[in-house]
């Protein structure tokens, strides 16, 4: 749930794919990035954990089971990095924008939604300021040259 920002597309416009079609601002795709953004950090920790402790296994001084506690929680950083980035997917945010992410730990404020397919813009339902949410249809896109003509 957000509000837009920016339109950058009116009704009766060609649009390829990709285009962007208006941004929108949420505090909850925000909340998003920062739970990316904190499992990659535990990620990192865990796994440099797992590293320091295979260093020292030769000595008595290691437990299995501590080797086993760290491993166990590298697990789960990682699904919940996997699950985190598979939302941010589904919101519209790509691959490499949610790596950009994750990398310099810095969070996007907008998220520009891009056309799925080109066809012409038929109705925008987006409105600067209004609020919209992910189940909303806010644009319709109608690609003309896939209708059958008799």
């Amino acid at each position: 749930d957000g509000w837009v920002t920016k339109l950058m597309v009116r009704p009766g416009e060609q649009v390829t794919v990709g285009d962007p079609l208006f941004e929108v601002q949420s505090l909850a795709l925000q909340d998003l990035q920062l739970e990316l953004i904190q499992a990659e950090n535990n990620r990192r920790f865990w796994e440099d954990q797992g590293k320091r402790l295979l260093q020292l296994q030769g000595s008595e001084v290691i437990a299995k089971r501590r080797l086993a506690e760290i491993q166990t929680k590298l697990q789960v950083e990682n699904s919940t990095l996997a699950a985190t980035r598979e939302i941010l997917l589904n919101y519209g945010y790509t691959a490499q924008s949610i790596d950009e992410v994750a990398t310099t730990q810095k969070l996007q404020s907008v998220l520009i939604l891009k056309a799925s397919h080109s066809g012409t813009v038929v109705e925008a339902n987006a409105k600067i300021g209004k609020p919209v949410n992910s189940d909303q249809v806010l644009v319709e896109i109608h690609d003309r040259s896939k209708c059958l003509r008799r």
